[in-house]
């Protein structure tokens, strides 16, 4: 691939050639945009039950080390 250099100009001519499709702003529009696109994932309702913020899994992950080790420093 070669390195083009062009002016200010030239790129202002060329810039509707690369025009990007506006982001969607409203839920609606996300999701739309979302079901549209064939590589996205959308989960169902009941997969969304079974997801939980990630601080109440490290949460979760943290006390149970803590109550190992606690176990742990008993069998002494």
């Amino acid at each position: 691939m070669a390195i083009v250099m062009r002016t200010l100009d030239e790129v202002r001519k060329r810039a509707h050639l690369h025009r990007r499709k506006r982001t969607p702003k409203t839920e609606e529009e996300i999701r739309e945009a979302a079901e549209s696109d064939p590589d996205t994932w959308l989960p169902t309702e009941e997969e969304l039950k079974r997801f939980r913020p990630w601080r109440e899994r490290a949460t979760e992950k943290a006390k149970a080390l803590s109550e190992n080790e606690r176990n742990f420093d008993d069998e002494d």
